[in-house]
């Protein structure tokens, strides 16, 4: 810590900033209390307050921002598209009944201490066998009137944000901590939630005497980091007493294997469908449209369908019931079912050769690739806006440019009818599996399937030039959401962009723009003030490799390494997460050659009106050193993290000048 502070002019009126040096703050701070503000010793400074303020009037702090930084997020909104896809789910017929009862049967037996581990090749329906399973243990306990049991679920197809590790689970640990009527604050970091998670569970067990919670995962193997890194360290390693904890994974995960090894953990191994239960299914989805097949001895279209070599696999028969629904001919249907394919792989190829038929090939080409190439989907008006924008563009070589696209995203010359484009979204819905709930309209359409997201890849982004091209539309439309007002402050960003846009980018050759958006200082403040700084250095990281690979192919690429630096230290501030407006401070305190503090110059006039944007006075700092990383003329120490500093600023308003020092 430097302390060699100078002297302390005195005025008219004196404040005192105390800090408490504790352990690290983790980045992303807490969702419930903020913590306090951190203060900071140094060296001669020039404060920028405007004259005009009067003597009277006390000042923000120095580390007091007047910006708070992003809403405290909320789980409302995931709570809701958790009930609505339980709801459309369990709606769904799986047959299974006797795996389901045994199902019900060993979490109820049990009542916690272990794990019960659901599992299945991808499209055998484990999703829909865990939404039934969490709808039968809920109403078999109001039936029951067991205990005080509480039942906890979480789908990670559910959103675009299910699959987040950290998501997941602080919309858990607040349920948890609601449940056990606590006020604990619920961190942002990943290591801390795992932390308060697993304590959660452990306080729950020794707080029910006689309850006990059921806690059901889909798809605990598709939880990711914010590095996008498949994670499972969030499973406890011992499942407490009182606790059942219920998972699915696909057949092929290590960490089926990983699970399996645990003492007391029971499998269940969907496989395939019974003959009986394919009928049911078949019956159950058509008679939600007043539809049925001929059953009959002479002309018998039910065992046509259920007899087909994969028809074992629930999509295999979804995508056949709804293919036959969407475009089959009632005097046609027993000659349709027979020109079904019998396996699934290529049953897939021809829906998509039908969609293409009833829609036009270049449309559901582009509306297809555009969704298999978001993991986490496109929202309706953005995929409309491309649709929109590719009508108008011409086809055929040369390769479309930057300009060309954008200019015709801004203006589309040709948009597309919004009657063809709801028949579309309606087939693709029906047929192709696209979630997007009813009651979130900015939710985003997914293709949640894993098969048909592989499929749609190998049928339409087998080329190169053509992949590159998509991913020019869609970087073009995921820029106009960050930047819509143009202008390079990005103040009207859509926060949801920020992940997607860089890699897009890259994708897309367009290595440069992504340099122009890493050396923006507006572009990185807004991830600091959003708690997305991973990302950002994520996306400095994919700028690096990208342009390692293209050095000497193409013109100068924009130098990003001391933006990067910069970002990377001040990461580690633990206040920058509860003051996101320090990141100017942090820039303008950089060497006077270095182009962040440049850059931090130029953003608002020169004293006395230095302002961050969002009206958060700066200090100028006067002998700062001008090496980089330099530390000539301080006194450096390593103190404990139990000792308690105060910091005292005094400010006199009729001179501009002020120090600090311990």
């Amino acid at each position: 810590m430097a302390t060699n502070g100078g002297d302390i002019k005195t005025g008219d009126e004196e404040h005192l900033l105390q800090s408490d040096t504790g352990p690290p703050v983790p980045l992303g701070g807490s969702l419930r209390r903020p913590g306090p503000s951190a203060g900071r010793s140094g060296d001669e400074r020039k404060e920028t307050w405007p004259a005009s303020e009067g003597a009277g009037e006390r000042p923000q702090a120095i580390y007091g921002a007047v910006d708070p930084g992003p809403e405290e997020p909320s789980v409302a909104d995931e709570d809701t598209l958790q009930e609505a896809f339980l709801e459309e789910q369990s709606g769904q017929r799986h047959g299974r009944s006797r795996q389901l009862a045994a199902a019900v049967a060993a979490v109820r037996e049990r009542r916690g201490g272990a794990a019960l581990v659901v599992h299945g090749r991808p499209g055998e329906g484990k999703t829909t066998f865990m939404a039934s399973l969490v709808t039968q243990l809920a109403l078999g306990d109001q039936e029951r009137r067991s205990g005080p049991t509480d039942l906890l679920f979480h789908f990670t197809a559910a959103s675009e944000t299910s699959q987040d590790g950290a998501s997941m689970l602080q919309r858990l640990c607040i349920l948890l901590d609601d449940r056990l009527k606590g006020q604990q604050e619920i961190p942002r970091s990943y290591r801390g939630l795992v932390l308060m998670f697993q304590s959660l569970l452990e306080r729950f067990a020794h707080s029910q005497p006689r309850g006990y919670l059921v806690l059901v995962i889909d798809g605990a193997d598709c939880v990711r980091t914010g590095n996008d890194q498949r994670t499972s360290d969030w499973i406890p390693e011992k499942v407490p007493d009182r606790v059942s904890l219920v998972l699915s994974v696909t057949e092929d995960s290590p960490l089926l294997r990983t699970l399996a090894k645990h003492r007391g953990t029971v499998t269940i191994r969907l496989g395939p469908l019974e003959p009986l239960d394919r009928s049911e299914i078949v019956r159950r989805r058509l008679a939600v449209y007043g539809k049925k097949l001929e059953e009959s001895a002479f002309n018998n279209q039910m065992r046509q369908l259920v007899m087909k070599k994969e028809s074992h696999n629930p999509l295999f028969l979804k995508l056949a019931t709804e293919e036959l629904r969407e475009f089959g001919v009632f005097e046609k249907v027993s000659d349709q079912i027979r020109a079904l394919p019998a396996t699934l792989r290529l049953l897939i190829q021809h829906v998509l050769g039908c969609l293409e038929e009833e829609h036009g090939a270049e449309t559901v080409t582009l509306a297809l690739s555009a969704l298999s190439a978001n993991e986490k989907g496109l929202r309706e008006r953005v995929l409309y806006s491309i649709l929109c924008t590719r009508r108008g563009l011409r086809t055929g070589t040369p390769a479309l440019t930057w300009e060309e696209v954008m200019q015709e995203a801004l203006k589309p010359s040709r948009p597309v009818p919004m009657a063809t484009f709801i028949r579309l979204m309606r087939s693709l819905r029906c047929i192709m599996g696209v979630w997007a709930p009813a009651e979130t309209p900015n939710s985003r359409l997914r293709l949640s399937n894993t098969l048909l997201r592989a499929a749609v890849q190998q049928r339409y982004l087998r080329n190169k030039n053509e992949e590159k091209q998509l991913h020019l539309f869609l970087a073009v439309h995921l820029w106009r959401l960050t930047d819509p007002d143009e202008n390079g402050t990005f103040t009207h960003c859509d926060p949801e962009t920020l992940g997607d846009l860089p890699q897009h980018l890259i994708l897309a050759g367009e290595i440069s723009r992504l340099g122009s958006l890493l050396t923006n200082l507006y572009f990185s403040s807004l991830h600091v003030r959003l708690g997305m700084l991973a990302q950002l250095i994520t996306a400095f990281n994919l700028y690096h490799a990208a342009a390692s690979g293209a050095a000497g192919s193409g013109g100068p690429l924009p130098e990003v390494g001391p933006y990067r630096d910069f970002v990377a230290a001040v990461a580690s501030l633990p206040a920058l997460s509860r003051e996101p407006a320090l990141f100017w401070q942090q820039a303008l305190n950089q060497p006077d050659a270095s182009p962040v503090c440049r850059q931090a110059h130029a953003v608002q006039p020169l004293p006395p009106r230095r302002e961050a944007p969002g009206s958060f006075r700066l200090v100028e700092w006067t002998n700062k050193p001008q090496a980089s990383g330099g530390t000539e003329g301080k006194c450096v120490t390593a103190l404990p993290e139990s000792v308690e500093l105060k910091l005292k600023l005094r400010i006199r308003y009729e001179n501009v000048t002020c120090a600090t020092g311990q």
